[in-house]
């Protein structure tokens, strides 16, 4: 056995009683880690809370060490007091060695190790801290942060870097990697066997919400957020509906639709049952004719991979194991009555607020298309049942006593919701999540959960869970919603890659090459909330990039967490950001800088207000009358220093190679700070109302 293999084994074994902490952690020398924690890595820090007394009150992976938090926010829904100790915790992985100058900004009290020695350290206004130079090696460098925010207000964290290669930066969370072997190897055998039991409470809590299954058990208060959370309105969506459609979703809904959140409620065999329950719901609705189908499905066809929708959507049999994890349409064609598809599609949140299912511009025809070209793919047929002659007052008294009210909107005179038991009053061996057997002959829904689910709902409701839903920090919503939304279907974030382009190259048709749309893993330093909330909700009255033929899409009801909340999970509170006081000296030094044949030619790719940029089509970018409306400042020097280091597919020139000077000497001689902060002040002047 080597040395480094048995020092591994020694370390396991001293684990076991409780002294591997110091040993292995002096022994993996940085730089360096063993091959079974290097196969282990995942993305992000791992961030523990503790008491005032040590005792771990949770744990969970984020992306950064970055903390912004306002007085009424929980740092996660299962810590309610603000009287804590935060540990992040994980690698830098560095591409070449070097000197690096670390530096603050926030409040609280900070110590900050790397490679097991103090660095910083420090209480107050962070920012005040001396910036300390630290020699890091190329490879794995151990990191540890420990924050204790200030007991009351704003609490705030950002960590920043620097050296001869680049200008200071929050450090991005392309560098973060942490290991559940290695937390094993430095962590006693308890407080790592915690840590594993609080992802699976975590994931537990994210489960409860997807099946909507505080509709039927009250929770002791809810935030605004879950107060919004809606389900399908069946007033408004029954007539849309096909029959034999609704009697197959009722009896077997897992077989005509993956990843549903809805519950078999009836026995497939009641047959009696689920047609009179079927004739209630369609009588909700006076609007049950079909229209006629107007559509082009080549065009469709066209829309249908432009749009990306089939990033999110394929037409496989819903249980065709997809390795981009879509949604199936195999039985839209026979969900829909003919017409009312588009109808659907050009209003997705008509029933439906809280729908994953994105709110797109679109036109009367597109709809149409859509509609013809869906249906020219979706291959399933629905069959209903055939139970003679339907009973709508029985339907009526199945949709109360089977709780279909609890979730969806009726008449509340005529189907008053019943809750069937508080939040905190539930088993995790009972109702829902109780044996299939002894649910025979009661009505308790059927979610047809996999065994790793049920595990994780059940240390959930095991877990001090009252208070999971009182308060949540944007930061924690907004990273759990962007998983849920899918938005790495389109957007790079931090090395996870958009999945849109690999699934266009190989199912596409068109032919054309995917618009390469902006990453997130700078959004939330990069963009102002009260720009980005616009964008999120659909409501910004134009499009950033006008060329483009995929659109960002509109989530309305989640946009003002959202937006906040990417913003937070860097550190940056709200629409903070350097102060600009408008010189007219220098908006028309400005204005040279961007001057197309004597400064930077920023409009050969830029459209500034009504002037066209004149380059090739797929090196066009946005309008820059919006670009001081976007920014923050802080980003936008950085992006014009340096944009190759932020996006290495960017085709935005580096205009300073040496970081001081451009090559456009007749503005202050050369010097690039200069004349980056002249041009942003001219950008603020021009910028959009």
């Amino acid at each position: 056995m080597t040395c480094m293999y048995f020092v591994r084994a020694f370390c396991v074994v001293l684990s076991i009683v409780g002294f591997a902490s110091a040993l292995c952690g002096q022994d993996l020398k940085p730089g360096r880690l063993p091959s079974d924690v290097r196969k282990s890595l995942v993305p992000g820090v791992l961030a523990e809370y503790f008491a005032a007394d040590d005792q771990l009150l949770d744990s969970q992976v984020v992306r950064l060490p970055a903390v912004l938090l306002n007085e009424k926010e929980s740092v996660t829904p299962f810590v309610q007091d603000r009287n804590i100790k935060i540990r992040f915790s994980g690698f830098l992985k560095l591409k070449l060695k070097g000197a690096y100058r670390f530096s603050l900004v926030g409040n609280g009290k900070l110590e900050l190790r790397l490679n097991n020695e103090e660095v910083l350290n420090g209480a107050g206004d962070l920012a005040k801290l001396k910036p300390v130079e630290v020699d890091l090696v190329k490879g794995y460098n151990r990191l540890e942060v420990v924050f204790t925010p200030p007991a009351t207000g704003t609490a705030k964290l950002r960590i920043y870097w620097q050296n001869e290669a680049f200008k200071k930066e929050p450090v991005p969370a392309i560098v973060f990697l942490n290991s559940a072997e290695e937390n094993c190897l430095k962590k006693s055998a308890e407080l790592a066997a915690a840590i594993r039991q609080n992802e699976l409470v975590h994931n537990g809590r994210n489960l409860v919400l997807r099946h909507n299954c505080l509709k039927c058990h009250e929770a002791e208060s809810l935030s605004n957020v879950f107060k919004q959370r809606d389900t399908p309105d069946l007033k408004l969506a029954a007539g849309r509906l096909n029959s034999d459609w609704i009697e197959d979703w009722l009896a077997q809904p897992k077989q005509m639709r993956n990843s549903t959140s809805m519950p078999r409620l009836l026995d497939p065999d009641d047959k009696k049952g689920i047609a009179d329950l079927t004739a209630y719901v369609i009588s909700l609705s006076q609007e049950d004719s079909a229209q006629k189908l107007l559509g082009d499905a080549t065009q469709g066809g066209d829309t249908f991979e432009n749009l990306g929708c089939i990033g999110c959507h394929h037409f496989e049999q819903p249980d065709f194991e997809d390795e981009y994890q879509r949604v199936s349409l195999f039985y839209a064609g026979a969900k829909f009555k003919t017409g009312r598809m588009a109808e659907f599609l050009r209003d997705s949140r008509a029933h439906y607020q809280w729908s994953r299912m994105p709110q797109f511009r679109l036109s009367e025809t597109q709809c149409q298309d859509l509609e013809s070209f869906i249906r020219s793919e979706s291959k399933g047929k629905a069959v209903g049942v055939e139970a003679g002659n339907t009973d709508i007052e029985n339907g009526k008294k199945l949709f109360g006593q089977t709780g279909c009210a609890n979730c969806h909107q009726v008449t509340q005179a005529e189907q008053p919701a019943k809750k069937i038991k508080p939040w905190d009053q539930l088993a995790s061996q009972a109702g829902c999540l109780s044996p299939q057997s002894d649910k025979e002959g009661q009505v308790i829904p059927d979610f047809q959960l996999e065994e790793s689910d049920v595990v994780s709902i059940r240390r959930f409701l095991d877990s001090d869970s009252k208070s999971a839903f009182a308060n949540v920090s944007r930061s924690y919503f907004t990273s759990r919603t962007m998983k849920e939304m899918r938005c790495t279907t389109c957007h790079d974030l931090d090395d996870d890659q958009a999945t849109l382009p690999y699934i266009l190259e190989e199912e596409g048709v068109v032919g054309l090459p995917p618009n390469r749309v902006p990453m997130l893993t700078y959004a939330g330093e990069k963009l102002l909330p009260s720009w980005s909330e616009k964008l999120i909700a659909g409501k910004l009255g134009y499009r950033v990039r006008e060329h483009f033929r995929v659109q960002m899409p509109g989530f309305p009801v989640r946009a003002s967490w959202l937006a906040p909340g990417m913003s937070a999970i860097h550190g940056f509170a709200g629409d903070e950001n350097e102060a600009v006081d408008i010189k007219d000296s220098a908006v028309k030094s400005g204005a040279a800088v961007a001057a197309m044949e004597t400064g930077l030619s920023c409009n050969r790719c830029h459209a500034i207000a009504d002037k066209k940029p004149n380059a090739a089509f797929d090196a066009q970018s946005t309008n820059l009358i919006y670009a001081a409306k976007r920014l923050r400042k802080e980003y936008y020097m950085r992006w014009m220093f340096d944009p190759i280091r932020i996006d290495k597919q960017t085709k935005m020139p580096r205009f300073s190679e040496d970081g001081k000077s451009t090559s456009l000497k007749t503005v202050f001689e050369g010097d690039a700070q200069k004349q980056f902060d002249a041009l942003w002040h001219y950008l603020n002047k021009i910028k959009a109302k």
